[in-house]
């Protein structure tokens, strides 16, 4: 069934909803998280090997796509914002009483960080400049929004 306006607030008010609505479909969240993935591969857990602990990796840690949170904070006038966070829990206690979360404390450090685990490794800061720069975000809410446009008609 189509969706019809009377008016030009009308359309603009569906189309942010639809943005809204496009910025978490499926193939959205798919191209967000294996940006983060990638990043987490490269900036995180290439950066050195543990001795101590045993990476959690998709099991509860880093790489595990459910610890990686995707959800839109604004939709205000032509502004859509949506929040990427990493949520996966410290392994254990955590070493350091600065950050609430193992990303947080991964991204930023530890103060005197000279051995490779306490430095700071910005995944999170890295894959927002990815995603920024290769323009993905862009291209898939484009073909999600042409996927949804076709419901459209302007009385």
């Amino acid at each position: 069934m189509a969706v019809q306006f009377t008016n030009k607030t009308q359309l603009a008010n569906y189309l942010k909803g639809l943005v809204a609505y496009s910025l978490q479909e499926e193939d959205m969240q798919k191209v967000i998280k294996e940006t983060m993935q990638e990043h987490l591969e490269t900036d995180v857990y290439a950066q050195y090997t543990p001795y101590v602990y045993q990476r959690r990796k998709e099991d509860g840690g880093l790489l595990d796509p459910d610890n990686i949170e995707i959800k839109p904070i604004n939709n205000s006038g032509l502004d859509t914002t949506i929040s990427v966070k990493e949520t996966a829990e410290y392994n254990g206690q955590p070493d350091n009483q600065i950050y609430d979360t193992l990303a947080e404390r991964i991204e930023y450090g530890l103060p005197r960080g000279r051995v490779p685990y306490k430095r700071p490794r910005p995944f999170m800061q890295e894959t927002y400049e990815d995603l920024k720069q290769s323009g993905l975000i862009t291209k898939t809410l484009k073909k999600n929004m042409q996927k949804h446009i076709s419901k459209i008609i302007e009385k």
